[in-house]
């Protein structure tokens, strides 16, 4: 964090809108600031903390689509990062959680691809368990 007390971080806030009716509302302060909220650890963000929308990406997307011949969009990003940290381990409810999943099934099915590194992972642990059998 080179940006220290500068960096930006999200928090949730519960309230009531013009209708009555319950919301939330994401809202940013430094971290020199205390808060009271649940903080909100966003995935897409710039160095300094502060939120990467798509629009941001958009022009990243189209080089890869046209230069790799790949289907390719922001939202593939999802799909990269559920994969990446079934790679490194994560648990997959804490994946389901991050992600915003309401059922794992969706997170298990639809966002973690299977990978030569988790198959080779898989097989390792296969073998080290009937070695030691």
């Amino acid at each position: 964090r080179n940006y220290a007390e500068y960096y930006k971080e999200y928090y949730l806030k519960d309230e009531i809108d013009e209708r009555g009716e319950h919301a939330q509302l994401l809202y940013s302060l430094p971290h020199s600031v205390p808060c009271d909220h649940p903080r909100i650890p966003l995935v897409m963000v710039r160095e300094n903390g502060e939120y990467a929308n798509t629009i941001s990406f958009k022009y990243a997307s189209r080089v890869i689509h046209e230069k790799i011949n790949a289907p390719f969009d922001f939202h593939s990003l999802r799909h990269t990062h559920a994969t990446m940290l079934a790679e490194t381990g994560a648990n997959p409810e804490v994946v389901r959680r991050r992600l915003g999943h309401t059922d794992i099934k969706t997170t298990l099915q639809y966002y973690t691809h299977p990978t030569d590194t988790l198959e080779k992972d898989m097989m390792d642990k296969l073998e080290k368990m009937f070695a030691h059998k």
